[in-house]
C-alpha cells in the first residue's frame, strides 16, 4: 500500500512538473522571439560587436581583467524587459563613475557589493521573482514531501528517502529536457526555467540524504558523504550548464535542508563537513564561470549554517574548527585552481584608505582574506572550549601562518599575519586571565613522587618559538613589509613569554631556575636571528636591530627571575652596557633607543619597585652597590655611545649618571637622620622633595634631545616638580618646626640645613642648567629659592638664640636684633648684585627688603627693644642706611655718566 501511494505521488508530482514546465517553456519562448525580432531590427543598421558569441575564459585565467570586462562579468542578469542576449555574450557594459578609462588601465575584477549591482538585483527580482519562488517552491516540495511521510506514517523510511531521490531525479531532469529543447540558447529569460527545475532537485536530493542519515540512520556517515559529495559534484555540472541562478539557488537550500527537515539526534558534528563541502561546491563551481556572486553568496551561507549548528547544544569546537580550516583551504586554493596559489596585485588592509575600486586588490585575494579571518575568528572562539580546542586552535593559526609564509607566493595575504599573532596571543591570554581548562590544569596539577612537571609552557615556549622560526625565515624572502616580518618575529616570543608570566603562574609547577633557563633559551634563539642577519646593511642595520633588542629583554627578564633586588638592579645595567657596546660594535641603531629604555628601567627600580621603600630599609652596603654599581655601569655604556653620536642614549645616560650621587646623597642623608616614626618630619619631606625634583630636573635634561617622547618627558617633569613643591610647602608650613618638630644637629649644619638650605642651593644651582623651557621657569626657579634660603636663615637665627625647641613662645633681644642685620645684609648684597648685572628688577627688590628692615626697626624693634640693644638697634640702621645710599650713589654714577 505505501508503494502504490508513492507512485501515485510521483505521477501527480510528475504531471504538476509536467504543466510548470510547459508553460513556462512557452512564456519563455514568446518572450525569447519578441526579442529576436527587436535585436534584429537593431542589428539591421549597426552591426553589434556584443552580440558575437564569446568564448569561455579558461579556468587558470587570472581574475583580473579591464573596467570594461570587469564590468559585463561581474554584473548579473539584466531585469526583464531590457535587451536580452544570450548567456555567454555579456551585455553592453553600464555608464561607470570616476576617471576616464583607458584600455591598458588594470584593475581588479567581480564587486559584488557595489551600488550599481545592488541596484541590477533589485531590479532583476522584481522582474523575476516568480522564478525564485517557484526553484523554492519546489525545493521545500521535496523536503515537505519527507516531512509528510513521516508525520502520517503512509511510508516506510526507506520509501520516503526513496520517493524525495525521485522526485529530485524527476526535476533535474525535467530541466534537462526543457533545456535541451528550447532553452539552450534561448535567451537569459529562457535559461531560468530548467535552472528553476534543476535547483529544486537537487535541494531534493540534499535532502533525502540528510533525511536518510538524520532522521531514519538508515545510512552511516561514509555513505553519506559519498551521496552528498555525488549531489554536489552533481550540482557542479548543472551549474556549469544552467547558469549561476541554479547555483545560488540550489546552495541556498542546501543550507537550509538540515534546519527545515530537523530530528532529535544529538549528533551534529557531521554538519559542519556537510557545510565544508556545500562551501567547496560552491567555490567550484564560481572558479569556472567566475561571476562573484556564488563564491560570496556560498561563503557567507555556509558560515551562517555553520554557526547556527555550533549553537546548539552538545556542539564541538574541534569540528567547528575543522570546518573553518577546510573553508579556508578551500577559499586559497579553488578560486585559483592551484594548488600552491600565487596571489597578484594589492594587499586588503593596505587598500582600505584608498578610494574608488582601483585601489582594491583582485576577487580572489578578497575571497582568500575572507577565508583566513573567518578560520581565525573560529579559532579564537572555540579555543576555550577545553584542552582539545585550545591546542587545535593553537595549531590550525600556527598551520595558517605556514601557509602565509612558506607555502603561498606573492606575499598578498601577508597583512592577515598581524590577525593571526593576535589571535593566538588572545588565545594564550585569555585562557591564563580566565582561568580556562589548559591554565587551570597547569596551575592546579598535584605532582606525586618523582612525576614531571607539566609541560604545558615548554609546549607553549615551542609554539612561539615556531612562530617567531617562520617570521624570521620570511624576512629574508619578503617582496614587502620585510620590516614588518622580522618585529612579528622579534616580538611574538617576548609577548607570549610576558603573557605567560602574567596570567599563567608559570612558578605553581616550574621552578624560578627552571623558568628563567626556559626564558634563556628563547634568548639564544633571538641571539641567533639577530647575528645570522647582521649582513644587512640598510640604515641602521634595521632587521638585525629588532632581534637584538628582542635578545636582550630577554636577558633582562631571565636574571629578573633568579635574581635578588640588588642583583637585579645591577644586572639591568649590565644589559645596557650590553646594548652599547653592540650598537658601538655591530652600527645597530636601534639599540640606542633600547639603551634609553634599559637606563629608564634602572631608575624605576632605584626610586619605586622596589624603589625607595626598599633603599630606606635595605642593608646600607646593599644600597651603595646598587647606587654605585649601576653608575659605573651607566659610564661605561656612555664610553661605548659616544663614537656613534647616539644624542637620544647620550643624554639619557648623561642624566642619570649626575642624578645618582645626587638621589644616593638625600637617601643617606635620611638614614642618618632617621628617627623611628619621624619621615613626617621637615627634614625627611625635604628629603623626599629633593628626590622628586631632582627626577623632575632630569627629565628636563632628556627633553633636550628631539624625540618622540619629549612631550612625554615634560609632561613627567611637570608631575615630578609638582610632587616636590607640595612636599616643600607642606615642610614649610604644615611641619615647619616652629610648632610640631624640634631641630637635629648643632646650630648651622643641622636638620634645618637640610630641610631648607640644601633645598635653596639644589633649585638655585637647577635654575641655571640649559633648558628647554620658557624664561619663566628659572624665575619661578629663583623665587623658590629664595624662600627657601630665607626660611632656613630665619629659622636657623631662632635656632641659635632659642636652641632646638623653636615652639618656645616669645622673642628675645638678641633674637629681633639678629633679624635686622640679616634684612640688612641681605638688602646690601641683593644692592651689589644688581649693580653688577645692571638688573633694575633687582635693586627694586633690594629697595623692598631694606624698607623691611627699616619697618622692622621703627614698628616692632622700637617697642620689643630696651636698653643698649634699643641704642645700637638704631645706630646700626643709620650707619647702614648712609652707607647704602653711599654705595648705590658710587655704583649709580658710572650709568649716569
Amino acid at each position: 500500500m505505501g508503494y502504490l501511494v508513492a507512485v501515485l505521488l510521483l505521477a501527480f508530482f510528475a504531471g504538476a512538473l509536467w504543466a510548470f514546465g510547459t508553460s513556462f517553456f512557452l512564456l519563455a519562448a514568446v518572450r525569447t522571439l519578441k526579442q529576436r525580432i527587436a535585436d534584429l531590427e537593431v542589428r539591421l543598421n549597426v552591426i553589434d560587436p556584443w552580440s558575437r558569441p564569446q568564448s569561455r575564459p579558461r579556468p587558470t585565467e587570472v581574475w583580473s581583467k579591464t573596467r570594461h570586462s570587469a564590468t559585463r562579468s561581474s554584473s548579473i542578469p539584466p531585469p526583464a524587459g531590457t535587451s536580452q542576449v544570450p548567456q555567454d555574450a555579456p551585455p553592453h557594459p553600464p555608464a561607470t563613475e570616476g576617471p576616464e578609462w583607458t584600455p591598458e588601465q588594470d584593475i581588479p575584477e567581480r564587486f559584488v557589493l557595489t551600488r550599481q549591482n545592488q541596484a541590477n538585483l533589485a531590479k532583476w527580482l522584481s522582474a523575476n521573482w516568480f522564478y525564485v519562488i517557484a526553484a523554492v517552491s519546489l525545493g521545500f516540495a521535496g523536503i515537505f514531501f519527507v516531512r509528510y511521510g513521516i508525520e502520517h506514517g503512509l511510508l516506510s523510511p526507506s520509501a520516503r528517502v526513496l520517493c524525495g531521490m525521485g522526485l529530485g531525479g524527476a526535476l533535474i531532469l525535467a530541466g534537462e529536457r526543457v533545456r535541451r529543447t528550447g532553452g539552450s540558447g534561448a535567451g537569459t529569460l529562457g535559461l531560468f526555467v530548467p535552472s528553476t527545475l534543476a535547483s529544486g532537485g537537487i535541494i531534493s536530493l540534499y535532502s533525502a540524504v540528510l533525511g536518510a542519515r538524520t532522521l531514519y540512520g538508515l545510512i552511516g556517515i561514509e555513505v553519506a558523504f559519498f551521496g552528498l559529495a555525488a549531489i554536489g559534484a552533481l550540482a557542479i555540472g548543472l551549474g556549469l550548464l544552467h547558469g549561476s541562478f541554479l547555483s545560488i539557488i540550489g546552495i541556498t537550500g542546501a543550507v537550509l535542508a538540515p534546519f527545515i527537515i530537523g530530528g532529535e539526534s544529538n549528533d551534529t558534528w557531521w554538519l559542519f563537513y556537510y557545510f565544508a563541502l556545500i562551501g567547496c561546491v560552491a567555490l567550484g563551481t564560481d572558479a569556472h564561470r567566475r561571476t562573484g556572486w556564488l563564491s560570496a553568496a556560498g561563503l557567507a551561507l555556509v558560515y551562517a549554517g555553520a554557526i547556527l549548528v555550533h549553537l546548539l547544544p552538545g556542539s564541538s569546537g574541534v569540528h567547528f574548527l575543522a570546518f573553518a580550516t577546510l573553508i579556508a583551504a578551500a577559499s586559497l586554493m579553488i578560486p585559483t585552481l592551484s594548488i600552491r596559489p600565487s596571489f597578484q596585485g594589492a594587499m586588503v588592509f593596505n587598500s582600505l584608505h584608498r578610494q574608488g575600486i582601483t585601489g582594491w586588490p583582485q576577487f580572489p585575494t578578497r575571497l582568500a582574506m575572507a577565508g583566513i579571518v573567518g578560520l581565525i575568528s573560529v579559532a579564537f572562539v572555540v579555543a576555550g572550549d577545553g584542552a582539545v580546542s585550545f591546542w587545535l586552535s593553537l595549531a590550525a593559526i600556527f598551520a595558517l601562518l605556514f601557509v602565509l609564509t612558506v607555502w603561498l607566493r606573492g606575499g598578498v595575504l601577508d597583512d592577515a599575519v598581524p590577525l593571526a599573532l593576535i589571535a593566538a596571543l588572545a588565545i594564550i591570554a585569555c585562557n591564563g586571565a580566565l582561568d580556562l581548562d589548559v591554565a587551570n590544569a597547569y596551575r592546579t596539577a598535584e605532582l606525586g613522587f618523582e612525576e614531571s612537571a607539566p609541560k604545558t609552557i615548554l609546549w607553549l615556549l615551542i609554539f612561539a618559538a615556531g612562530v617567531s622560526g617562520l617570521a624570521a625565515w620570511k624576512v629574508d624572502r619578503a617582496q614587502r613589509l620585510s620590516v614588518g616580518w622580522a618585529f612579528a618575529g622579534a616580538a611574538f616570543m617576548p609577548a607570549t613569554i610576558g603573557l605567560i608570566a602574567l596570567w599563567w603562574d608559570p612558578l605553581a609547577q616550574l621552578s624560578e631556575t627552571t623558568w628563567a633557563l626556559h626564558v634563556a633559551i628563547a634568548a639564544v634563539l633571538m641571539t641567533f636571528f639577530a647575528r645570522h642577519r647582521l649582513k644587512d646593511e640598510g640604515e641602521g642595520r634595521l632587521k638585525p636591530s629588532i632581534f637584538a633588542m628582542s635578545a636582550l629583554n630577554l636577558i633582562a627578564f631571565a636574571v629578573s627571575i633568579v635574581l635578588t633586588e640588588t642583583a637585579l638592579t645591577l644586572a639591568f645595567a649590565a644589559v645596557v652596557v650590553s646594548a652599547s657596546w653592540l650598537d658601538r660594535r655591530y652600527d645597530l641603531k636601534l639599540l640606542s633607543y633600547f639603551v634609553q629604555i634599559g637606563v629608564v628601567v634602572c631608575g624605576y627600580r632605584l626610586l619605586v619597585d622596589p624603589g625607595l621603600p626598599w633603599v630606606l630599609e635595605a642593608p646600607l652596603y646593599e644600597v651603595l652597590i646598587a647606587f654605585v654599581g649601576v653608575g659605573l655601569l651607566l659610564c661605561g655604556a656612555l664610553y661605548f655611545a659616544m663614537p656613534r653620536a647616539r644624542l637620544g642614549a647620550i643624554v639619557t645616560i648623561e642624566s642619570s649618571i649626575w642624578s645618582l650621587p645626587g638621589i644616593l646623597a638625600c637617601i643617606l642623608l635620611y638614614r642618618g637622620l632617621a628617627v623611628s616614626g619621624e619621615t613626617g618630619t621637615h627634614w625627611a619631606l625635604s628629603l623626599f622633595a629633593m628626590i622628586w625634583l631632582i627626577s623632575g630636573a632630569v627629565q628636563l635634561y632628556r627633553a633636550r634631545a628631539e624625540s618622540a617622547v619629549r612631550h612625554v618627558r615634560l609632561i613627567l617633569a611637570a608631575l615630578f616638580t609638582s610632587a616636590a613643591a607640595i612636599l616643600l610647602l607642606i615642610a614649610l608650613t604644615l611641619a615647619t618646626p616652629l610648632a610640631v618638630d624640634t631641630v637635629i644637629g648643632p646650630p648651622v649644619i643641622d636638620s634645618l640645613f637640610v630641610a631648607y638650605g640644601l633645598p635653596a642651593v639644589l633649585i638655585a644651582g637647577l635654575a641655571y642648567l640649559p633648558r628647554p623651557l620658557p624664561k619663566y621657569v628659572g624665575t619661578v626657579a629663583s623665587v623658590a629659592a629664595s624662600l627657601c634660603g630665607a626660611a632656613y636663615v630665619a629659622l636657623e637665627i631662632r635656632r641659635v638664640w632659642q636652641g632646638p625647641d623653636l615652639s618656645v613662645q616669645g622673642v628675645i633681644d638678641g633674637e629681633l636684633y639678629t633679624y635686622t642685620v640679616a634684612l640688612l645684609l641681605l638688602g646690601t648684597g641683593l644692592l651689589v648684585r644688581s649693580a653688577q648685572r645692571h638688573s633694575t628688577t633687582l635693586r627694586r627688590i633690594a629697595m623692598v627688603v631694606i624698607g623691611l628692615a627699616i619697618a622692622k626697626v621703627f614698628l616692632i624693634d622700637m617697642g620689643g627693644l630696651e636698653g643698649l640693644i634699643r641704642v645700637f638697634s638704631f645706630l646700626v640702621l643709620g650707619l647702614a642706611l648712609a652707607g647704602l645710599a653711599w654705595l648705590d650713589g658710587v655704583m649709580a654714577r658710572p650709568r649716569r655718566g
